[in-house]
């Protein structure tokens, strides 16, 4: 799951700054917050599917990967044209 390896390493860099800081910062963007979505999504359609609640697990997993498609193609968008938003 590339999203988790995205936000881990915006957490470890050679910067002098506290985690909660670095939290803080790592939430302000709102496509953060889409991946932290993305990674919620994808722990209980995990979860779920140990639970044996299979139309519940369909559900999220098929959210899940909705938002990381949309996440990945605004992505895309981005350094395709440019915008630094």
């Amino acid at each position: 799951m590339h999203n988790l390896s995205f936000m881990t390493q915006s957490f470890f860099t050679d910067e002098e700054i506290s985690i909660l800081k670095k939290f803080k910062l790592y939430v302000e963007d709102n496509w953060n917050k889409c991946d932290m979505v993305a990674i919620l999504l994808f722990v209980v359609g995990v979860s779920c599917r140990y639970l044996k609640k299979i139309s519940f697990n369909n559900s999220m997993e098929a959210l899940d990967l909705t938002v990381q498609h949309v996440n990945d193609l605004v992505k895309y968008q981005r350094r395709r044209w440019g915008k630094t938003e």
